[in-house]
């Protein structure tokens, strides 16, 4: 799809919520104007890229980078395990 681009029943449904049978006729007739002047929404051709080798798992594999001589390294990730939120509570009333 198109950016900005909703499909029809989603805009009918939203304008039907925010102003009732007008504003129900007034986004048909817009709706209707922009497919005249823009013609159907039309999907982005898909990017195709072309690489020389697979793709690198940065965190489990590091980075080692040679440029003009210098070599750059940037050791692998350590695990990351995500901890829950904490819960905070109310203090107890009292009385």
């Amino acid at each position: 799809m198109a950016p900005g681009y909703e499909p029809p029943n989603q805009v009918m449904r939203r304008a039907r919520e925010r102003g009732g049978l007008p504003a129900v006729a007034l986004a048909g007739a817009l709706m209707g104007m922009r497919e005249v002047l823009e013609g159907p929404p039309k999907d982005p051709a898909p990017v195709v890229v072309q690489a020389n080798s697979d793709p690198v798992d940065l965190e489990s594999d590091g980075v080692r980078l040679t440029v003009d001589g210098s070599s750059v390294e940037a050791p692998p990730l350590a695990p990351y395990t995500p901890r829950p939120p904490s819960v905070r509570r109310r203090p107890r009333r009292r009385g």
